[in-house]
């Protein structure tokens, strides 16, 4: 019975025609092995019954029966030849080639696919990795004014500012502390002249 996977009725086929290709060549063999014990049984026969002077035939008539079995063997091997192409099977050669064709298409196809997953070098990661951080920036500047959130520049710069403020506040408040202390010369005086008065 055929199962239903993927490819199965391909390989019992295939297993049919191996095991009918190899009980062709056990049938060649023993057709073989089953000749050459004729011949020799049959050479054992014609010494013991055959007068001595028809050696010769006898050896014409073996070397008839040797070419017999040949061609018997050579019929053989055509008949299979013909059954295997008639079944369009190939032969090794061709399947050797076939291999062979697969191994340079699969080769470029590996080597297509290892140009488009190109490795980019050092120099490329350095520049790729440049663009990506403007990118970012660029990008995180406009969501921080899309959201009207200070950027680090508008913090520095107000900042900056404050520092401004704070000088020109100390630089007004100078001026205005010397008269301060003028008059807190005389505040002083009236003080030591109360404490004077109270102590005599």
């Amino acid at each position: 019975m055929v199962q239903s996977t993927k490819g199965s009725r391909t390989d019992g086929f295939s297993d049919r025609i191996k095991n009918g290709w190899k009980g062709s060549i056990r049938s060649l063999e023993r057709v073989e092995a089953e000749g050459e014990k004729l011949l020799r049984n049959l050479a054992e026969l014609a010494e013991k019954v055959v007068p001595e002077g028809h050696g010769k035939a006898l050896e014409d008539l073996a070397k008839d029966a040797m070419k017999y079995v040949g061609q018997i063997n050579a019929g053989l091997e055509e008949n299979t030849r013909k059954v295997l192409e008639n079944l369009n099977i190939p032969t090794r050669k061709e399947l050797d080639e076939y291999n062979k064709r697969i191994h340079v298409l699969v080769e470029e196809a590996v080597k297509a696919r290892i140009e488009r997953l190109r490795v980019p070098s050092g120099k490329d990661l350095d520049q790729l990795g440049r663009q990506m951080k403007k990118n970012v920036e660029e990008q995180t500047l406009k969501v921080f004014g899309r959201l009207n959130i200070a950027t680090r520049k508008d913090v520095d710069a107000v900042v900056k500012e404050l520092r401004k403020l704070r000088k020109d506040v100390n630089d007004l408040m100078k001026p205005a502390a010397a008269p301060k202390k003028a008059a807190a010369a005389p505040k002083k005086a009236v003080k030591k002249a109360a404490v004077k008065k109270t102590a005599r």
